[in-house]
């Protein structure tokens, strides 16, 4: 059995690296993981125009970002690209130093998460006007993705890329359920998953040797949706106040914590965490990311993994989910001084969020692209995943809602949920003090923003 302090530990980075996995990154419980080098840049194109790509260092994406890159090259001679691939922490770490630096690339890859403590009109270029109105945006990529966080009077500082979808989907061995005789595709409700745990679990005593369902390593990400499908909210954007202790917030955190407790689907001393248990195959159904099923299925191809939308729980007042994280494309503001660059800039961007820059990743990522386009090719339903990551995504953008805070760090509020699941605190207790802090760090990022 594993101490409390390596179960916390690894509770918390598998989040960390689930958050990552947005772009597919191996999820990693090293506890001082060894530098990633940065791999060379990929030139495309040659000429006098030159423009800049970072992306993190994620095959399928570089890949795809290069495809895009050669094939507007091609047509637009005079136009040199370097695509540089970076490892996902050396990115975060540069891109608002290299901002503030005035040395960041032309075209940016991020994330969502990075940004939510700045004033994102001060960091990037307003998109709107170059991509053809806020009308043209919504037919290029997701309008449920656009409001992940806010909106400066209306308009867009960035474009959806992809999610791995971290606590809005269900990843299931499909094994484990047709070996049950469970068909899970006539699911409707939270509830009916919940009693195929039970059916999936099993026992050595009173010891959980298989769970049915956990949702352990992603309990506090889960709680925005199930306080939305209750009809509650946990944050108002006007006053800056987070209220995740409310009924609904205590009933939300209580499916999870029954899971545990009552329903016993779930055990605090199986795994590492869930995706650890997915991958050795002592945990069928998980909260992880929809990214999961193409790892699980890399580590045993013969036991294949399946992923499900995220389902209301019964009576739900709205059909709503709250996903935690999206991968997004920016454009430099430095562009502005320079009106033929940045055109070039925005073609490449159109082409990179074509269906012939993203298709081939669809063949090794199971989670999703932002990309409307991309599903309505035909040739989506030829690759690996992609019927998949296109049932997952459209059963899951037009679903969205997001609160819109600026609580960039949730570390202390997830060792809060972590502390009820463990029944060191009452529930309500737990999200009092996620309340405390968030609002605390909610005050701080706004007084810094004014």
């Amino acid at each position: 059995m594993q101490s409390r302090l390596n179960r916390r530990n690894a509770l918390r980075m598998s989040l960390g690296a689930s958050l990552a996995l947005a772009g597919g990154r191996q999820l990693t419980f090293a506890q001082d993981p060894t530098p990633v080098p940065t791999p060379e840049p990929i030139n495309v194109g040659e000429g006098d125009t030159k423009i800049t790509m970072w992306v993190q260092n994620f095959g399928p994406v570089v890949t795809s970002f290069q495809a895009a890159a050669q094939a507007y090259a091609d047509e637009n001679p005079g136009v040199a690209v370097t695509v540089q691939p970076i490892p996902y922490a050396d990115l975060q770490a540069k891109m608002l130093p290299s901002v503030a630096a005035g040395d960041e690339a032309d075209i940016l890859m991020g994330y969502t998460n990075w940004y939510l403590a700045t004033d994102i009109s001060r960091l990037w270029l307003k998109l709107d006007d170059y991509f053809g109105g806020r009308e043209a945006l919504e037919q290029l990529v997701y309008p449920g993705a656009l409001g992940m966080i806010e909106t400066p009077d209306n308009s867009a500082y960035y474009l959806p890329y992809l999610s791995g979808l971290d606590g809005v989907t269900l990843t299931l061995k499909q094994m484990h359920y047709n070996d049950a005789g469970i068909d899970y595709g006539s699911f409707t409700n939270w509830e009916e998953w919940v009693e195929a745990g039970k059916t999936l679990t099993q026992f050595d005593g009173d010891t959980v040797t298989r769970a049915g369902l956990s949702c352990i390593s992603t309990a506090f990400y889960m709680l925005p949706s199930f306080i939305y499908q209750a009809g509650g909210n946990f944050f108002d954007i006007e006053s800056g106040v987070w209220s995740y202790a409310t009924p609904e917030g205590e009933a939300a955190l209580k499916r999870i914590h029954d899971l545990i407790h009552v329903d016993k689907t779930a055990s605090l001393e199986l795994a590492a965490s869930d995706a650890d248990g997915f991958w050795e195959e002592t945990i069928s159904t998980n909260s992880v990311g929809s990214y999961l099923a193409a790892s699980a299925n890399s580590i045993s191809p013969d036991r294949r993994s399946d992923v499900v939308p995220l389902p209301p729980i019964a009576g739900a007042a709205e059909d709503l989910v709250s996903p935690v994280n999206l991968a997004v494309i920016t454009l430099s503001r430095r562009l502005e001084k320079d009106e033929t660059k940045l055109q070039h800039c925005v073609g490449i961007v159109n082409k990179l969020l074509s269906a012939d820059a993203m298709i081939e990743i669809t063949n090794t990522y199971s989670g999703v692209l932002c990309s409307p386009q991309l599903y309505a090719d035909p040739r989506i339903e030829s690759t690996v995943y992609g019927p998949l990551s296109k049932r997952v995504a459209e059963g899951t953008f037009d679903r969205t809602r997001f609160p819109q805070g600026r609580v960039a760090n949730f570390a202390p509020a997830i060792t809060e949920i972590e502390r009820a699941l463990h029944n060191e605190i009452s529930l309500m207790d737990a999200l009092k003090n996620v309340d405390t802090y968030c609002n605390q760090q909610e005050q701080q990022a706004r007084e810094r923003l004014s």
